[in-house]
């Protein structure tokens, strides 16, 4: 079932791996929806959550939605936990809930959204920056943030977080976070002098007035995720190698710029954080566990993904690659075409993709993973609920950007690159 409403508009791209998170499912249920500390149950582990055992929750409140040609299917995988197999089915509906129309106010860019029990942020590449909506009916509530140097200004929107009565947004070039009140009032801008790596481009609620940053090694694979607040405690939680010079490739051509990029489909570790207990999600890039690292950088514990099919890299997904990991242009010329043409001679592509491309912590418990880059005719996203694992399939120009109070937040991209930012319901129907 699903129940129409205005839907959400924005001109724009971006971020494979940013997401959104939603208040504790047993705090809502008891009226405490407006909290973003510690939640009442976030001493319970990880892995009794998912399997059900300390909420007990069996369905969603709010639900989710993605367009009319999202096709959506349900495929019996390992139960989480389980060496059985379950038919649980998680399903997007065909309309948008909510509309938030960006057109009126000329964003471009969607770099990145966030949401609580009442609000939607999102970051644009545009000026102004910053945009606040009802999540209930989608209404306007401000925009603001201009692009400049001064304070509360911004030269790249790498990132944002909507934590209780403040919005945290993250200035990549400047090294520097803002904080704003919900009325876009300028509280506290601090310049991120104390993370291991000079430069940040990730930015996203932990619990409380705590924010994890995602930070990177210029020219280098280091990357670091610190936990952070704006009364200066600052806390290296992870450190990882997002790569190895064997992982990149050299293309070269007469009459073009020569060219080093990362090889097509390498396996890369992914973190994201668990709605509920507000800790770190890290996949290493090997193996088939999860591990939940807490604010003290310690493993709390392993989830063993319950997902081991390779999927095949397809000819749709190697020209894809060719499409787009290469450049378009340089200064403005399309010098890189005769690298195209070598990559398709001369690239060695991968039988089979990673086993993992994204993590999404969602409402309820559950996880969403995603087994296939964006940008091919559909998007496999394998969701992991107590009640087993389905598969939804999105569609080409369909990117989910998060999940929250019960919706999707869907980043749609038509032919001629125009972008609209959708609210859709989920829901789980159980087991068949």
């Amino acid at each position: 079932m699903t129940r129409p409403g205005p839907a959400i508009r924005a001109v724009g791209t971006r971020h494979e791996n940013d997401h959104l998170d939603i208040g504790c499912p047993n705090d809502i249920l008891h009226g405490r929806r407006g909290s973003h500390g510690p939640c009442s149950c976030s001493r319970v582990s990880v892995m009794q959550r998912i399997a059900g055992r300390s909420h007990g929750l069996r369905r969603f409140g709010r639900r989710l939605i993605v367009r009319a040609f999202c096709h959506v299917s349900a495929i019996p995988l390992l139960t989480f936990g389980s060496p059985t197999a379950a038919f649980a089915q998680t399903q997007l509906g065909e309309q948008a809930v909510v509309t938030i129309d960006g057109e009126a106010l000329q964003w471009s860019g969607v770099v990145a959204t966030d949401a609580n029990d009442s609000l939607l942020a999102v970051m644009t590449e545009s000026d102004p920056v910053l945009h606040l909506f009802l999540i209930r009916d989608g209404r306007h509530v401000a925009s603001w943030g201009r692009r400049g140097e001064g304070p509360g200004e911004f030269e790249s929107s790498a990132g944002m977080a909507l934590a209780g009565d403040r919005v945290y947004a993250l200035d990549t070039t400047q090294r520097r976070i803002a904080i704003f009140d919900l009325a876009g009032v300028l509280i506290e801008s601090t310049l991120l002098n104390d993370l291991p790596f000079p430069f940040a481009d990730r930015l996203h609620r932990a619990r409380g007035d705590t924010v994890f940053i995602g930070a990177f090694e210029p020219m280098g694979q280091g990357r670091t995720v610190t936990a952070w607040t704006s009364d200066g405690f600052a806390k290296e939680v992870l450190a990882y190698q997002a790569g190895t010079r064997d992982d990149l490739i050299r293309l070269e051509a007469p009459d073009a710029p020569g060219l080093t990029l990362p090889g097509p489909f390498r396996t890369r570790p992914l973190w994201s954080v668990d709605q509920v207990s507000g800790n770190i999600l890290y996949w290493p890039g090997q193996g088939r566990d999860i591990q939940v690292i807490g604010l003290d950088g310690s493993i709390d514990e392993t989830i063993p993904l319950p997902v081991d099919d390779l999927l095949e890299v397809t000819s749709e997904d190697r020209e894809h690659w060719i499409q787009t990991g290469i450049p378009r242009d340089f200064q403005g010329i399309r010098a890189f075409e005769p690298l195209r043409r070598v990559a398709r001679d001369i690239v060695e592509f991968p039988e089979h993709h990673p086993l993992l491309y994204n993590i999404i912590s969602g409402p309820h418990n559950t996880m969403w993973l995603r087994r296939t880059p964006n940008g091919r005719s559909q998007i496999i996203w394998d969701v992991v609920t107590s009640r087993g694992t389905s598969r939804v399939l999105l569609s080409r120009g369909q990117k989910l950007l998060g999940l929250h109070s019960g919706y999707a937040v869907i980043l749609m991209t038509d032919d001629i690159g125009q972008e609209v930012v959708e609210l859709r319901l989920v829901q789980e129907l159980g087991r068949n």
